[in-house]
């Protein structure tokens, strides 16, 4: 490192170890800090992820609540798989007519196309999944809601 051996840029009675150790120290200090704030609202980290499914009836009273932590640490894979924790709720509730809520438009349009074959093959095995434990429904159907619409689900997570 040339530039640290400049008069005009060295440090006084400092030598370029412990320049270098202080940065680092800061600059991991940054980081962790950063990376809490932007993530602390997913509850996804290096080991997996929390996943929540809330049934509710036609009037909006909570019928039941199911979370699951998964490896996954990928979010929209998690996102895909947390739609296969509410169908496997709604079908342990022994449930016939659903329709079921993504906050997520790419999981959403993935499990709403009608054709076999997926385009983005993250989702491809949470879809199979999700429409083989869909079978055992007379009707049901998968819509987009904002995420200000599940806040539920997501405070669960967290």
């Amino acid at each position: 490192m040339d530039w640290f051996q400049v008069d005009s840029n060295c440090p006084p009675d400092v030598s370029f170890d412990e320049f270098m150790v202080t940065t680092l120290c800061i600059v991991e200090a940054v980081w962790k800090e950063r990376n809490r704030k932007v993530y602390e609202d997913m509850k996804l980290c290096v080991d997996g992820a929390v996943l929540a499914a809330v049934l509710r009836n036609e009037w909006g009273e909570i019928l039941a609540i199911k979370k699951a932590k998964t490896l996954c640490t990928d979010p929209l894979s998690c996102e895909a798989q947390a739609v296969c924790l509410a169908t496997e709720l709604a079908g342990e509730s022994g449930l016939d007519l659903v329709i079921f809520q993504c906050d997520n438009d790419r999981v959403s349009n993935a499990f709403n196309t009608s054709i076999e074959v997926t385009v983005d093959f993250t989702h491809s095995a949470a879809r199979n999944r999700f429409f083989n434990l869909c079978r055992r429904f007379k009707e049901w159907g998968l819509i987009h809601v904002s995420r200000q619409c599940n806040f539920m689900a997501h405070s669960v997570a967290n």
